[in-house]
């Protein structure tokens, strides 16, 4: 059966923006415990810090995929049961449908085996079963289409990206804004996360930027200092191949797998993605 994904195409049929940042030394920004993180556990050789400015939590997982899923669950689990308690809630008072139910496991269904394998890990330690993995993974892609000013506006999300000889020291800056319906998604920020996968398998680590228990990239840097992002373009480009690769799942395997910017490039220009 086909997989039109319905409920999630103006969420994602965007273009979207990469570029080369870097940023990183020898070993990754993220090896060396930073100044303004405060150390809140350990679990299964993953480790758990909070910011101290806005209190967000900061994972770094080692391992297999599994274990990083279990890893990542055992360490926020309060707040994983906390945020989907809230976000599950919030859609069935929107009007979440069974329909919504089907296509989230269809979604799930086209994730990589990587991705699958840390959303089953979560769901040994987390407290929250494996489906209820999937509504919490999916849930953003939910929302918008459950809001009734969504389908009036399309969403604004941007990049800029500022370097020599513009910035005082010469380094390249980046900076994003993620405007998808702000004010039903604004309850939520406080559960933005920093999480760095090391995987034991040869493939690159990486950082992704998103609310917990989410796994799937529209912000991300691997080890190599490549930089992926989300931007809508579908104003300008509303191309959809509801047969291509979910661009999630494709800038998820990007950040894996690609140490070189041409790499990327010729990823991005040879794979057909659904949007």
């Amino acid at each position: 059966m086909k997989k039109t994904r319905p409920c999630v195409r103006v969420r994602l049929a965007l273009p979207f923006v990469v570029l080369c940042a870097l940023i990183f030394a020898a070993a990754p920004a993220w090896a060396d415990e930073s100044a303004g993180l405060v150390p809140s556990g350990a679990f299964e050789g993953g480790k758990a810090w909070r910011s101290s400015v806005g209190g967000y939590a900061v994972l770094s997982l080692k391992g297999s995929w599994h274990g990083m899923g279990r890893q990542y669950g055992g360490l926020l689990s309060s707040q994983l049961q906390e945020f989907y308690g809230a976000i599950k809630a919030d859609l069935e008072a929107r009007g979440l449908r069974p329909e919504h139910l089907e296509e989230v496991r269809e979604i799930f269904d086209t994730y990589s085996d990587p991705m699958k394998e840390l959303l089953r890990g979560m769901s040994e330690t987390s407290g929250l079963s494996l489906e209820e993995h999937i509504l919490f993974e999916t849930s953003f892609y939910i929302l918008p289409d459950l809001v009734i000013e969504q389908s009036k506006k399309a969403p604004s999300c941007s990049g800029i990206a500022v370097a020599a000889p513009r910035t005082a020291d010469g380094k390249l800056y980046f900076a994003r804004n993620w405007d998808m319906t702000q004010t039903a998604m604004r309850p939520y920020l406080k559960y933005l996360a920093l999480v760095t996968f090391n995987p034991d398998d040869g493939s690159l680590a990486f950082a992704n930027i998103r609310p917990i228990g989410q796994v799937y990239v529209e912000t991300g840097i691997n080890e190599k200092g490549i930089l992926i992002e989300v931007n809508n373009g579908s104003g300008s480009d509303p191309t959809e191949n509801p047969d291509g690769t979910f661009v999630p799942v494709e800038l998820f395997s990007l950040l894996n797998e690609c140490s070189a910017f041409d790499e990327v490039i010729s990823r991005l220009t040879a794979d057909k993605l659904d949007a």
